[in-house]
């Protein structure tokens, strides 16, 4: 189901943001919707795997930067809920409104999000904050912290270089564009109010656990985070 709001237009977007709405969002989902939502890539998919040990019947899960939700999808199909796809690509959002009938697609970026706050149960974003021209970063880590309800998850894959990187963006060098790679857990970490209860090195190419000592290029990440809003503050006195 396509529930599609206005999203910002590249108008009034940053060159790297811009870039993605004008059509390299779509670009992308062409080059890689072979593969998107195949039976071997659903069963070894680890952060489907952590869903799922997270998720019931009631839950509503968010997938930002999902493509044509495949993901989200298959969480769908094994615990039930509300499954919602959030992508900038219209071809993936039109692709997956007629694979995936039941998830809730919008039209969205991370930084912007189409939801209430408070309204997901477990968000995922996986290899997605890399994209995010820098001056929206915070603004994307404020907007999961936003639609996720206090108790909820976070699950995050992304990079994991040795220190925080960026690298020109390969399909498109003739424009200024870079991917960022650097541990998106920690500004949630940092804010007092995540724990992480599992983190995983993994290798980006497969998505399966790795030895921390893989190549910094190949290297990533999953962690699982627990949103708690009081309840990692010890009681002090009065003052």
């Amino acid at each position: 189901m396509s529930l599609t709001p206005e999203t910002p237009g590249p108008a009034t977007s940053p060159p790297q943001e811009a870039l993605f709405l004008r059509g390299e969002g779509d670009a992308w989902f062409r080059r890689n919707v072979a593969s998107l939502g195949e039976e071997g890539r659903v069963a070894g998919d680890p952060l489907i795997s952590r869903a799922l040990a997270l998720a019931g019947a009631e839950t509503v899960v968010v997938d930002v930067g999902s493509s044509n939700g495949w993901r989200a999808a298959a969480i769908q199909t094994a615990r039930g809920g509300r499954a919602i796809a959030v992508d900038p690509s219209m071809e993936a959002i039109d692709d997956g409104t007629v694979r995936y009938p039941r998830v809730d697609f919008l039209r969205g970026v991370a930084h912007d999000l189409p939801l209430a706050s408070e309204s997901a149960d477990l968000v995922i974003v996986s290899f997605v904050l890399h994209w995010l021209d820098r001056s929206r970063l915070l603004a994307a880590v404020a907007e999961l912290d936003r639609v996720l309800r206090d108790g909820g998850h976070l699950l995050l894959s992304d990079f994991l270089p040795d220190a925080p990187t960026r690298v020109r963006y390969h399909h498109r060098p003739e424009v200024d564009v870079w991917t960022y790679k650097q541990d998106y857990a920690q500004p949630f970490l940092a804010s007092g109010l995540y724990a992480e209860i599992e983190r995983v090195v993994i290798d980006h190419r497969t998505g399966q656990p790795a030895d921390r000592a893989l190549d910094p290029r190949e290297r990533g990440f999953i962690s699982v985070l627990h949103k708690d809003l009081q309840g990692r503050y010890t009681a002090g006195t009065a003052g």
